[in-house]
């Protein structure tokens, strides 16, 4: 099986730690699905030339993810802080407004689209600004989208006729609501469209019909990347030929994993490393 993602990057500031994690949706799954055994794995996106785009790129290429067509950018890589809050949770609390990746959009080239076609599977996001090419990229091969939060309906009549696999985010939605949710994509084109719910599992859909899929249990260290865990477990399996069902079980269980470091992956970096010049300002959220 062979992934590439396409389109955001960051370095998570735990601000209460001092220390960057390398991650974003698209860089997670390309690195979890090749830490489950995937080969060829890819990454196209825009990087800063400071520090931490010099450790995020070290990463991911670390993690036997091919990083040739990423593009170098003057300017900051996309860090948001985080912070624990009272319940011992982390949240997102200060942004640098995505840095360079915000500033200027990713333009597919020939080489992009060839790597796009030679993959088994290419997975963007809501983050990444590519709704346009979704057409072009859906021509070459299947299409993993993650809408998050972004359940709008014209959005996702945007977005579903080019992606076959769709995955929103749907914690505290009524149930109702995640399964009208899901089958509207399915009827857009998806073939599989799956709404995690937080500690209650996912809503797993398909032609098949739907169930909910549960949790793994985990005494976590860290949640965040769970949703993108269970992404890369799902494509994972299901790319390498099994049902929805065991692929929704594959989720679950990378989910979990995801939860057992912090950061996304690891691989930190600390904040008094980074030249005083080029540390992340963040505006408050």
């Amino acid at each position: 099986m062979r992934l590439l993602g396409i389109g955001d990057n960051v370095l998570d500031h735990y601000v209460d730690e001092g220390k960057l994690y390398p991650g974003g949706n698209a860089v997670n799954v390309a690195v979890y699905t090749a830490q489950l055994g995937a080969r060829g794995n890819g990454y196209i996106g825009i990087v800063g030339t400071d520090v931490q785009g010099d450790h995020l790129l070290t990463s991911i290429e670390a993690e036997g993810v091919d990083t040739s067509l990423v593009r170098r950018t003057v300017g900051p890589t996309g860090s948001p802080q985080v912070a624990l809050d009272a319940d011992g949770d982390r949240r997102f609390v200060g942004t640098n407004r995505g840095g360079v990746q915000h500033a200027l959009r990713l333009r597919l080239t020939e080489d992009d689209l060839v790597a796009v076609a030679a993959a088994d599977v290419a997975h963007t996001s809501v983050y990444s600004s590519l709704e346009d090419r979704l057409a072009e990229l859906a021509a070459l091969g299947p299409v993993s989208f993650d809408f998050s939060d972004e359940h709008g309906d014209e959005y996702v009549a945007q977005v579903c006729p080019h992606v076959s696999h769709a995955f929103f985010s749907g914690a505290g939605m009524p149930r109702a609501e995640v399964e009208a949710l899901a089958a509207h994509a399915l009827r857009l084109g998806c073939t599989t469209a799956v709404v995690t719910l937080g500690a209650e599992g996912a809503w797993v859909a398909s032609a098949d019909g739907g169930f909910v899929q549960g949790t793994h249990r985990v005494d976590p260290v860290d949640t965040l990347g769970a949703g993108d865990g269970f992404i890369s477990g799902f494509l994972y399996e299901l790319y390498s030929g099994a049902s929805v069902a065991d692929a929704a079980l594959a989720g679950a269980k990378a989910a979990a994993r995801a939860c057992g470091f912090n950061g996304a992956f690891g691989r930190a970096m600390d904040f008094d490393d980074i030249p005083v010049e080029q540390r992340p300002v963040a505006i408050p959220l």
